[in-house]
């Protein structure tokens, strides 16, 4: 009903025109990632899209054409557990399927995926009625490419280009003259996130 003609639950045995190839980036090199039956992840990945699609997706949401205006209030609200604290995921409040955080004091509304060769992110700014898809197809990974290649971070670059003035100023960093900083070569070396953000690498400069 709305137009998304090129979304669709994916099985290995389609045929889909123009499907994209995922890759990893693994022993300093690009190698096709790792080919999943994704029809058995369900609603937990085994969606396909484009980033046309995933546009009219966010658009109908927001503009009340998907779903009741009660369904999404519940949807909107950060869930509650069963000890009285508020469902948190990767430090945003989590709600029914959507996440809810703030860049620089803007409202942000979104959710990442990923998986071996792909990862995702669909993030929008409400008070600015912005949205913002980003799908890549390499997960993990170079990490000098991370910033670029990883779809929250993409994103969220994304958000400074195009809502720099409405931004809160970044604080100033002060520097903690206490830390002990012979310590911090204890840290360095390559810390495996996945299949969540891939590879993490610490370095000391």
């Amino acid at each position: 009903p709305l137009g998304m003609k090129h979304t669709g639950i994916h099985s290995w045995n389609l045929d889909l025109e123009n499907e994209a190839i995922g890759y990893s980036y693994q022993n300093d090199k690009f190698e096709v990632a790792k080919k999943w039956d994704m029809s058995r992840a369900g609603g937990a990945g085994a969606i396909y899209s484009t980033i046309g699609d995933l546009h009219l997706w966010n658009e109908a949401i927001f503009n009340g054409k998907a779903l009741s205006k009660e369904s999404l209030d519940m949807a909107f609200t950060p869930a509650k557990l069963d000890d009285g604290s508020v469902a948190n995921a990767f430090g945003a409040k989590y709600g029914y399927g959507w996440m809810f955080s703030d860049l620089r004091g803007l409202n942000e509304i979104g959710h990442s995926g990923g998986f071996d060769g792909f990862n995702a992110q669909l993030t929008r700014y409400p008070d600015q009625n912005m949205t913002i898809a980003v799908l890549t197809n390499c997960l993990p990974p170079p990490l000098k490419d991370s910033e670029a290649l990883v779809a929250s971070s993409a994103a969220r670059a994304i958000a400074h280009i195009y809502l720099w003035d409405q931004l809160n100023p970044l604080e100033s960093k002060v520097e903690d003259k206490s830390v002990d900083t012979s310590i911090y070569n204890d840290y360095v070396g390559r810390y495996d996130y996945s299949p969540y953000a891939g590879v993490l690498e610490i370095t000391n400069e």
